[in-house]
């Protein structure tokens, strides 16, 4: 199994560091990015600053040969505010899924803001019907 490794290897020198020393010291705000594999998330305190990144991460992976998956990509309001600007706009707040689990705005006992996770529902089905078929 030589292909997780490389991707890896690959995705440390083509985003991990790149983020670390040309797009957080470029931002404004704060700027925050995970990786696990091939999938990534990136956040940022500013919408423009995240608009911007898509823009530079387009450029930046195909000077690498390599493209985004545009299905799993979007930009999306997400953390202290976004309840509230939401339901005042009429609507819900955005959730997001990473890694098999649906990320959603939360709060405390206490009203703080809080990141809550609840398993994504096809994920689960579909990781069941595998090992239902594997048995």
């Amino acid at each position: 199994m030589v292909s997780p490794l490389l991707s890896n290897i690959y995705g440390h020198y083509v985003l991990d560091l790149w983020f670390k020393h040309t797009i957080c010291s470029q931002s404004k705000g704060k700027a925050y990015y995970f990786r696990f594999a091939d999938d990534f998330l990136a956040c940022f305190q500013y919408r423009d600053e995240a608009e911007f990144f898509q823009m530079l991460l387009k450029e930046r992976l195909n000077k690498f040969g390599l493209e985004l998956a545009m299905e799993k990509t979007q930009c999306i309001e997400f953390g202290r505010f976004a309840r509230e600007n939401a339901y005042t706009l009429g609507s819900k707040p955005k959730e997001f899924t990473f890694l098999g689990f649906v990320h959603y705005c939360g709060k405390t006992k206490n009203g703080y803001f809080k990141v809550k996770h609840r398993t994504n529902q096809a994920k689960l089905t579909a990781s069941l019907q595998k090992f239902t078929d594997w048995g």
